[in-house]
């Protein structure tokens, strides 16, 4: 469901299954990154933020208006923690 809000814009939506494996993929990636890009069909492509609930299966897009560059923490349990930036290669660090 798209509704209007004070930032012009917000989708609502809920994960089909409710399997949790996909539950839990769903939560590393916006744990990971919660910016994600939506192509279409006729190639046009839409940034937006994830703001997932605590159930991990309903979340809300918002349109991403941040800098196309930006760095991203990332960390997983026992691993070292480093920081992807715009002279790395990483989902996203697109070309300007």
């Amino acid at each position: 469901m798209i509704t209007a809000s004070d930032a012009g814009w917000e989708a609502h939506g809920r994960l089909v299954g409710e399997i949790d494996e996909e539950r839990d993929g769903f939560a590393f990636l916006c744990d990971l990154d919660p910016v994600f890009t939506l192509r279409f069909e006729d190639g046009s492509t839409f940034d937006v933020t994830v703001h997932a609930a605590d159930d991990q299966l309903r979340f809300t897009l918002t349109e991403y208006t941040g800098p196309v560059h930006r760095p991203v923490n990332i960390s997983w349990d026992g691993c070292v923690k480093h920081q992807v930036g715009p002279d790395t290669c990483s989902p996203v660090s697109r070309p300007a």
